[in-house]
């Protein structure tokens, strides 16, 4: 399709500026940002703002809520953990995927043994076969889990680094394996900032008992311990994403960060989205949430806060993740902008969220000709009602979404199905085949 977004303010993270320009779009790239010609096809974009899409650093896609990243103007995610044919299944109505497959987990499994989500094992050479698997079924990195063993763990990570592949933990149930241990079995990504809490609190894990936890929450952050333990991650190169708005909705529930979310058209699609049904897996994770729970996690929320804003002041890499629709009230697509208020209530500027939340993003995760209104770039578009560098909850008022140069309104996304029945057949068939 071949179009001109006419006299559109053009916001660029990057060199913190907006200009007004006419973005030329043709088979899916951006032409010219100054287009003289016209065509039948062009959207006026006079008093509203263009953006690259955004991306989530650690999410879960599926087939049934990939589209709702896009009514949010997610247009690329890091899916950090799923099932290979799952995400295959998923339709053109979806962000880019930067994915990893089955997680390596230990024995016994976080989530049970080994199914097809992930590999629970102690066993060196089945852990090894789990990279191998990951490697050809064309996974971009590796992730490990809370139980893997430092054996394994140091298995894994050297065959992933044969293979060209970084390794991402998730250790934040992890009673053995610390930050200083992860990074010196050679993890470049710490997932939910985790394992830097049993750092700082020697013994730590979610599972303590109470009155341990309680006398550990009342010690006074080390601020010594904490510089030492991330001079050692920014040594080792270690990236964090500390999702933040996990951890958040984890402690107070149902309560959104901007509050204009909860009045949201993207809010009201995932509600009324039977197929996905995400307000009923939420409400029955909610019976099982006790308070000492939340009071774990607001505690763990409140701790990490302070962890991700020293890191970005020494200088350590830093991306913005939500892991939704995982924990409680965690929206995929409107977590994002959560998590991005999150980070400039930590002192970011506006544009240094948004450059985190775009061109930082696609450039750790090697995708060139993305992140950028430029000629040449990929056509991943957002136009906005408001200027995000000025608000970003303006990032809520999407006019349209251009993923790959075809453009996309709120009413498309919400009317666009799916073919739940053979999805259905599909999670079945895999279900026993990886049963067997």
């Amino acid at each position: 399709m071949h179009f001109v977004i006419r006299n559109v303010s053009i916001v660029n993270p990057v060199k913190e500026e907006i200009g007004v320009g006419n973005v030329e779009i043709m088979n899916g790239k951006i032409i010219s940002t100054e287009c003289k010609a016209e065509t039948e096809n062009d959207i006026d974009g006079e008093g509203k703002y263009l953006i690259p899409g955004l991306a989530d650093m650690h999410t879960h896609i599926s087939p049934v809520n990939a589209k709702h990243y896009l009514t949010a103007g997610v247009t690329a995610v890091r899916n950090t953990a799923g099932t290979f044919e799952m995400i295959e299944a998923i339709d053109e109505v979806a962000p880019d995927i930067h994915a990893t497959y089955r997680m390596i987990d230990g024995d016994p499994g976080l989530w049970g043994s080994t199914s097809m989500g992930h590999i629970s094992t102690n066993n060196v050479e089945e852990a090894l076969a789990g990279v191998k698997e990951l490697y050809e079924q064309g996974a971009e990195f590796v992730k490990v889990y809370g139980n893997i063993t430092e054996e394994v763990l140091e298995a894994v990570v050297n065959s992933a680094n044969e293979h060209g592949l970084e390794v991402a933990a998730d250790f934040i149930h992890s009673k053995d394996i610390d930050s200083r241990k992860a990074a010196g079995a050679g993890v470049k990504w710490l997932e939910h900032a985790s394992s830097i809490l049993q750092s700082l609190y020697p013994g730590f894990h979610p599972g303590m008992p109470q009155d341990e936890f309680d006398d550990l929450s009342k010690q006074a952050l080390d601020k010594k311990k904490l510089g030492q333990v991330l001079q050692n991650l920014k040594d080792n190169r270690v990236k964090l994403v500390p999702t933040l708005t996990l951890y958040r909705h984890l402690g107070e529930g149902r309560v959104f960060k901007p509050g204009r979310i909860k009045d949201s058209e993207q809010l009201r699609i995932l509600a009324e989205d039977d197929v996905l049904g995400i307000e009923a897996q939420f409400d029955n994770i909610c019976q099982h949430i006790t308070e000492e729970y939340r009071q774990r996690e607001k505690w763990a929320y409140d701790t990490l806060k302070k962890v991700t804003k020293q890191y970005l002041e020494m200088g350590g890499e830093v991306y913005i993740g939500t892991d939704a629709p995982a924990g409680i009230w965690t929206y995929n697509g409107i977590a994002l902008i959560e998590e991005m208020m999150e980070f400039q209530a930590l002192g970011l500027t506006n544009f240094e969220v948004l450059k985190k939340a775009t061109a930082e993003a696609y450039q750790v995760m090697d995708y060139s000709g993305k992140g950028e209104i430029s000629e040449g770039f990929d056509a991943d578009l957002v136009l906005l009602e408001g200027n995000p560098a000025e608000d970003l909850e303006n990032l809520l008022q999407v006019d349209k979404v251009i993923k790959s140069g075809r453009i996309l309104t709120l009413e498309d996304l919400e009317n666009h199905k799916i073919d739940m029945a053979a999805l259905e057949s599909l999670f079945n068939e895999l279900t026993r085949k990886y049963a067997e």
